[in-house]
């Protein structure tokens, strides 16, 4: 039998995640698995967002750092980015959320952050974290 320090690289389970389009803000609960007494902290949050007004759909790609995110004991928080002026596309009050499509926190060597980061970019097409030399471990937390 293999014995693996898994202490300090697992993530808590994330839930499924809901939004709220009047205050702009994405929110997921946690649960910390048991056995591991240093759980990580996420390298990076993934998540998709979409929410409809009349006949429009708007669909947000949201990849957030840590210190974009904010904890509450085991709830946590994403507010989305302020574009300057009021745009049709941002969040409103009156806005009807759908399910959150997927949110997923990382935790990746600190190092290679921002390169894994940039595989999520909307024009890449071919992920390969096995191509980011100095990668030594990627764990994924999925949320419903």
């Amino acid at each position: 039998m293999f014995r693996r320090d898994l202490d300090g690289v697992i993530l808590r389970w994330n839930s499924p995640a809901s939004f709220d389009p009047t205050s702009g803000k994405l929110t997921w609960s946690t649960i910390t698995p048991s056995g591991v007494p240093n759980v990580a902290t996420p390298s990076f949050v993934t998540a998709v967002a979409q929410y409809g007004r009349g006949n429009m759909n708007v669909t947000w790609r949201l990849i957030a750092p840590p210190s974009r995110i904010v904890p509450t004991g085991n709830t946590f928080t994403i507010v989305f980015p302020d574009v300057p002026g009021m745009r049709i596309f941002e969040p409103m009050t009156g806005d009807a959320p759908f399910p959150i499509q997927g949110l997923d926190t990382f935790h990746v060597d600190q190092g290679v952050a921002r390169e894994v980061i940039e595989m999520f970019e909307p024009s890449i097409t071919d992920v390969d974290f096995f191509g980011i030399p100095g990668l030594t471990h990627i764990t994924i937390s999925n949320g419903g």
